[in-house]
């Protein structure tokens, strides 16, 4: 079964009989969003004596390793103790909050403890299983710590690290991430190193695929290991990386962009930075990051596949007239002025017979500051969030109609099964879309972007 304590239930106590006793089991991978088999969205949460699993990777499936969520921790003040925490990649989101793990068990072979937490763990038991990984190295914690005032970090005090294969301590999943070992018992598993920059920005390079230099793979070593890193500010056209070709397709390569990224690290005015722009049909972008701050992603023109990635910034940085599906992926805002809120997407559809517009499918929205989830850049703007975990960063109202505001009727900004505590719709603006099942079905599939069948002719399979 799958348990979620929503944002309006606090002040709950979890009872078990123990951790070897009582479990909570849930089978589903991948959606960051949805996956949890245990998700707490509420304040002063106890739980005691029980066991979280998420079995899809469970020894022996035979299935290939992916995100499986056993808890999602989200709300403030929040404790747990002898409970487990079993999974392979992604175990325990420790999404943001205060939050008091003792004598818990947490298993693990890929960043299964990350997120923003501002988390105790004390006298845990931290069980590795990187033996599942072939003889590469797990990493047993990736902290999302995004800005040098922010308070959050994990510290593991008096704790065991215990298992078999190869791990690191952990990886920085933001760049000021911050992971503390106290008086901690590290068997021989960990690796000597240590720890892994991962997102460490990379080189500075401009790239372009011209329109006549279509069926490119570009394939790197993975978000953070391979970076394309620019500077150029003040104009929407001038990316980082620019794809201006048909049937292009990338994978595990970081795209950013360096003039006022990462924020509070240089003193230039904010200004339009982007860090990739894709004009060019039938492109498709699987496990990449897109960093920069105002105007990150330029979705130009033609149909596009966003699965798995990254997409961090503060203003409209995922922006234009594209017609794409955003998959499974973390959407960060990184607002570093928390009193002004910022916009996630500024879609640009002009017509009403234009078929264009992004969808958000299983998303997960976190980050520092305040924001909204969309506005309209162009009169037809249509934005939609299926199915998303929307933190607290996601402002009450959601929306915003820019320079419409007498037309919002023809506006389609809509949110359906969505969850966290920014999903709260009791204080969206009055003009949100309410679609049926049959109007959001269109969208919600494949075949919004793909009537032709060009994401299964890919050379390689994002569709499992």
């Amino acid at each position: 079964e799958q348990i979620s304590i929503p944002l309006d239930k606090p002040f709950i106590y979890l009872k078990g009989d123990g951790k070897r006793k009582t479990y909570v089991v849930w089978d589903e991978n991948d959606s960051i969003a949805t996956s949890a088999t245990f998700s707490s969205h509420a304040d002063n949460i106890i739980a005691s004596s029980i066991s979280f699993v998420n079995s899809y990777n469970s020894r022996g499936s035979g299935k290939p390793m992916k995100t499986a969520v056993a808890a999602l921790i989200e709300g403030d003040k929040s404790t747990f103790y002898q409970c487990g925490f079993f999974g392979l990649q992604d175990t325990l989101w420790d999404v943001q909050g205060r939050h008091y793990f003792r004598e818990c068990i947490i298993q693990g072979a890929v960043d299964f403890i990350f997120g923003a937490g501002q988390s105790l763990y004390e006298s845990c038991t931290i069980s590795v299983v990187a033996g599942a990984l072939n003889g590469a190295p797990g990493y047993i914690t990736a902290q999302a710590r995004l800005q040098p005032n922010d308070s959050n970090g994990f510290v593991f005090k008096y704790c065991n690290i215990v298992g078999n294969g190869k791990t690191y301590l952990g990886r920085a999943w933001r760049q000021y991430a911050r992971v503390i070992f106290y008086k901690t018992t590290m068997s021989g598993i960990v690796v000597p190193q240590g720890w892994d920059a991962w997102s460490a920005i990379g080189r500075d390079e401009q790239v372009t695929i011209p329109p006549e230099k279509p069926f490119i793979y570009l394939k790197g070593e993975g978000i953070g290991k391979t970076s394309i890193v620019w500077g150029a500010h003040d104009t929407m056209f001038v990316a980082t990386f620019a794809s201006l070709a048909d049937n292009i397709l990338v994978s595990g390569i970081t795209f950013a962009n360096s003039y006022n990224y990462p924020p509070n690290k240089n003193r230039n005015p904010v200004a339009p930075a982007v860090a990739a722009r894709i004009s060019g049909d039938k492109s498709a972008f699987y496990k990449c990051s897109f960093l920069g701050y105002q105007d990150t992603l330029l979705d130009d023109h033609g149909r596009h596949l966003f699965k798995l990635c990254t997409i961090e910034g503060a203003i409209d940085f995922i922006f234009g007239g594209g017609q794409s599906i955003y998959e499974k992926c973390s959407i960060n805002v990184n607002s570093v002025t928390p009193e002004i809120p910022g916009f996630i997407a500024a879609q640009a559809r002009g017509q009403p017979n234009e078929s264009n517009g992004f969808v958000f499918k299983q998303c997960g929205v976190n980050g520092q500051g305040k924001a909204f989830l969309g506005r309209a850049w162009k009169a037809y703007s249509r934005v939609i969030y299926y199915e998303s975990f929307l933190s607290n960063v996601v402002v009450p109202q959601g929306w915003d109609s820019w320079d419409f505001a007498s037309q919002v009727n023809q506006i389609t900004f809509s949110e359906h099964g969505c969850l966290g505590s920014g999903s709260d719709k009791s204080n969206r603006v009055k003009w949100e879309k309410n679609l049926t099942p049959a109007e959001l079905q269109p969208f919600i599939t494949n075949s919004y972007i793909d009537s032709d069948g060009w994401i299964g002719r890919l050379p390689l399979s994002i569709l499992d």
